[in-house]
């Protein structure tokens, strides 16, 4: 119940990487049920086999291409021709990291780049790095950075004119 009401929450927020965290989180739903509700025995764990360099690398420059809009894991697992489940799996054991995390990370690098060398404002650095809006950049530039956009601005254009004075 609980995965349901965050994954509604994300759905309802409308933001970009909101709709591949809802996904992650019915994948791992359905899981929970079939666990929970299957009438087999639950059978020992495989280890998943990590996506082959080749097909990773083409996953990537596919995730690069469409930062700035709505990504679905299912999207991404298709380019892959896999299954989401066993993508998101395989991904992961690839990356060491979930297909939304590397979203964010990858969203939070072009805002970080965006910031430092342009004077957009701060919302439109948002919708252009692929955030849903300012306060979803915010957020996600406080955990990553642990400061907020326009302190980071700040901080990165003290350093380049320190830099520059030396």
């Amino acid at each position: 119940a609980q995965l349901m009401q965050i994954a509604e929450v994300e759905l309802e927020a409308g933001c970009p990487a909101g709709a591949l965290y809802a996904d992650g989180l019915m994948l791992a739903m359905a899981t929970r049920v079939q666990q929970l509700y299957a009438d087999r025995r639950p059978q020992p764990l495989r280890t998943t086999r990590p996506l082959p360099d080749a097909l990773l690398r083409s996953v990537l420059d596919f995730i690069q291409e469409r930062l700035h809009g709505v990504l679905k894991l299912d999207e991404i697992a298709a380019h892959a021709r896999m299954s989401p489940y066993h993508f998101a799996r395989s991904f992961k054991a690839a990356t060491g990291i979930s297909v939304h995390q590397l979203l964010i990370r990858k969203r939070l690098d072009r805002a970080r780049n965006l910031l430092i060398s342009t004077d957009l404002p701060i919302a439109q650095v948002a919708t252009r790095a692929g955030f849903s809006d300012q306060s979803h950049l915010n957020l996600h530039c406080q955990k990553g950075y642990a400061m907020t956009p326009k302190e980071l601005r700040q901080r990165a254009r003290r350093a380049i004119l320190g830099e520059a004075g030396d």
